[in-house]
């Protein structure tokens, strides 16, 4: 009776670190900012004691010991916000921002942006910054749309890997 209880708990400690191990690698949640805010370019997003703030031209970021901001690359009143998200992997928090940039003054092409941060030992470390599709306004409300390059954020190998178009990276 003995050796069985202890090959139980042999089996459930082992149950137990798997969890904990697939726990650490896996993208454990996703915070998505509602569409009203996205209008508004004011979101805020909590995760536990990690909270993120992206306004206008900021990002804020608070886990409760350390707090940075960052002014985004692409700000005004022709910005348009597609999504931004808050993304837990284990114990890494990263931003991913989705946008539409202002258009070039002189060709009216405007380019939607994918930006990625990363919240790094209190501060917030920008890892990508790539372009993925343009467009150009046709009359008011009409654009005429360059393909889409498929963007991806994934977990492989405990690595949160990226891809966006033939470019990828791990991180």
């Amino acid at each position: 009776m003995k050796a069985e209880s202890q090959s139980l708990v042999k089996i459930m400690l082992a149950i137990t670190l798997s969890c904990v191990a697939f726990r650490a690698t896996a993208i454990t949640r996703m915070s998505n900012c509602s569409r009203k805010w996205l209008q508004e370019k004011d979101c805020q997003l909590r995760e536990r004691s990690f909270r993120l703030q992206v306004w206008q031209d900021k990002v804020l970021a608070n886990d409760g010991r350390s707090r940075d901001t960052v002014t985004l690359p692409y700000a005004g009143d022709l910005v348009t916000w597609r999504r931004v998200r808050l993304i837990s992997f284990g114990v890494r928090r990263f931003i991913e921002i989705n946008l539409w940039a202002t258009p070039d003054p002189q060709t009216g092409i405007q380019s939607r942006k994918w930006l990625l941060y990363e919240w790094r030992k209190g501060q917030l470390i920008k890892d990508l910054d790539v372009p993925v599709q343009n467009r150009k306004q046709l009359a008011a409300g009409q654009f005429l749309y360059d393909p889409a390059t498929h963007t991806q954020l994934k977990v492989a190998n405990s690595k949160l890997v990226w891809r966006c178009g033939d470019q990828h990276g791990k991180f």
